[in-house]
């Protein structure tokens, strides 16, 4: 295949930068499709990406998250792409916005022909399994705080569109999306072929009908005082009472159940977006350019209420079939190997599967574009809900709140955004758990709620744990637990002359104060060193169960990584035992006037 054009793929910055030219298209997604995620080009995160295009024609040259970069070479008359040509066009920057891990698609529209491309982006500082399992996790509980990005190109922003369809059940959608011809094949031929057996019952018949004997009927019909007025006799009929068929049943019922309320949310959705656009006066270009997107958005709806509208049809019809509404519905997720070699049974059991994994690829057939938050911002979120886990799993009990729900006899965080926090409570203690909150500066705008201040320029510790011990009915604050997150090697943030990390560190640990320490005067609070220790948690992919203690007291250095973070309960409930022994013995001499240091 001949392209009439040249892209070359830059990636890294200054000597380290690498070029990939020669790159192989495809003419449709189909071709690419069969090549199942498989790229030659793979590079790490936090790179710079740069894009040149040459050729004779006018080009469009587009791929995932253009829509999130505010830049004049990126154009958006009619969606998000590139035009410009024999030049170096710096598309992602790792200052800005880098490319977070994952597979990602780029066509390239030319001479009326489109082409198309893919690369993949990889991890930098833990493997591509320990990734995925903590983006999964993270999107799980808190579905849209994972993405930046989840809309067709043609959306003004995530809220014009997401604003009525819950974030999961799109998820959902484009699961059976990937599958909508086989599924539907599946459903319609299962109507009325399903599996079934030939199986056999004993009938009282009058003595004039023709039946069928066996042993057994005519042991039953020696035994019959009236065999001259009816007998009993064989029946044989075809028996569709098999546990691939009652499994099938409950898949058809889930999924139609999904289905229903997805057209609601969609019938929601477009009323949202028509309501708008007829209230649009069209004051500017602007305007216009918002309400085109918007009716491609309607477009897109429309193409999704017919595909629900036809899976739903075709559920009805099986649902109306003798065979199906005969079925009992079994309660677990199995069905035989031998079931498997079926098609239909395999194709509606893997979309089951892949349901309720809840796990959504990068489609490149899809209509949306997912991208998740650069790894740094993931790996913070994602560190702080195993704080909490941990905390619950060390038996602490959570106040009502209402990011908080209770899923399977589990308590889970399903949401939070900076300053958020939640209150544990076990036997004499309580906890304050705060994410990404700005310390105030000075003992005025604390209370005993909220005991802390710093008068330093490093004021956000991405976690701290707030510490409260009941001592004679009474709760005193006893000290806090700082926690940062970083996403990065140690060398990067501790030695080789990066002052401004360790500054940071050295800050919480030493500056941060209180004047409600134990209910101490105020002249002993505030010389305390309240920020028992500091954390600091980062993945050593190399060492995934390690404590290095540096030369300030108290300031640990924890290698954490997804998957391999078990130790942390271990460490967090050694503190918190030291805490309440410190605070004990500390409270005890104060009150018969022992200075304590």
């Amino acid at each position: 295949m001949v392209i009439p054009f040249e892209l070359t793929l830059k990636t890294g910055f200054g000597f380290s930068c690498r070029e990939y030219k020669n790159i192989k298209f495809y003419n449709t997604i189909e071709a690419l499709n069969q090549q199942d995620f498989k790229t030659e080009i793979e590079f790490e995160e936090n790179k710079d990406l740069l894009l040149n295009i040459t050729s004779d024609y006018d080009v469009k040259v587009e791929m995932d998250g253009l829509d999130g970069i505010c830049s004049d070479v990126i154009k958006h008359e009619d969606g998000y792409y590139i035009s410009k040509k024999n030049q170096d066009i710096k598309v992602f920057s790792y200052d800005n916005f880098p490319l977070p891990p994952g597979y990602y698609v780029l066509s390239v529209d030319v001479n009326k022909e489109k082409y198309y491309t893919s690369f993949k982006v990889l991890p930098l500082h833990i493997d591509e399994e320990d990734w995925q399992y903590m983006a999964d996790v993270v999107l799980k509980q808190l579905k849209v705080l994972a993405v930046d990005v989840v809309r067709k190109k043609y959306f003004i922003s995530t809220k014009n569109f997401n604003k009525n369809i819950d974030f999961e059940l799109w998820l959902k959608m484009q699961v059976i999306n990937a599958s909508f011809n086989k599924v539907m094949a599946a459903l319609d031929d299962l109507a009325s072929k399903p599996h079934n057996k030939v199986s056999k019952k004993y009938v009282t018949c009058l003595c004039d009908d023709i039946i069928q004997e066996d042993r057994k009927s005519n042991k039953l019909n020696n035994k019959n005082k009236n065999q001259f007025v009816y007998q009993i006799g064989l029946k044989k009929y075809l028996d569709y009472d098999l546990s691939e068929n009652r499994y099938i049943k409950k898949i058809v019922l889930e999924l139609d159940n999904l289905i229903l309320e997805f057209l609601r949310q969609v019938s929601e959705q477009y009323k949202f977006l028509d309501d708008s656009i007829k209230k649009n006066n069209y004051d500017n270009n602007r305007d216009k350019t918002d309400n085109q997107r918007k009716r491609e958005a309607l477009n897109l709806l429309l193409e999704f209420r017919a595909k629900g509208k036809k899976i739903n049809y075709i559920i009805n019809n099986l649902k109306a079939v003798d065979w199906f509404k005969n079925l009992n519905v079994i309660s677990y997720n199995k069905i035989s190997a031998q079931s498997l070699l079926d098609p239909r049974y395999n194709i509606l059991s893997k979309l089951n599967k892949d349901l309720k994994k809840n796990k959504l690829k990068y489609n490149i057939d899809s209509k949306f574009s997912l991208l998740y938050k650069r790894t740094d911002k993931l790996y913070e979120i994602y560190s702080f809900l195993k704080i909490f886990d941990a905390l619950v799993n060390l038996g602490f009990d959570v106040k009502k709140a209402p990011k908080v729900e209770e899923v399977n006899d589990s308590i889970k965080i399903f949401g939070v955004d900076s300053g958020d926090s939640f209150i544990l409570n076990k036997n004499d203690l309580k906890v304050k758990l705060i994410y990404d909150a700005i310390l105030p500066n000075n003992s005025d705008e604390t209370s005993k709620e909220n005991p802390i201040f710093i008068r330093e320029r490093h004021n956000r510790p991405d976690c701290r744990l707030d510490f409260f011990i009941n001592i004679k009915e009474c709760y005193y604050y006893a000290g806090s637990l700082i926690i940062d997150f970083k996403y990065r090697k140690k060398t990067s943030f501790w030695g080789n002359g990066n002052n401004n990390s360790q500054e940071q560190l050295r800050q919480y640990r030493n500056n941060i104060t209180s004047i409600y320490y134990l209910n101490f005067p105020e002249s002993r609070s505030k010389d305390k060193r309240v920020a028992q220790e500091v954390w600091v948690l980062y993945p050593d992919k190399y060492n995934t169960d390690n404590v290095d203690y540096e030369v300030d007291d108290k300031i640990k250095f924890l290698s954490f990584i997804p998957r391999h973070e078990s130790s942390i309960e271990e460490r967090l409930n050694n503190f918190i035992n030291n805490i309440r022994i410190t605070a004990n013995y500390e409270f005890i001499y104060e009150v018969k006037g022992v200075k304590t240091l």
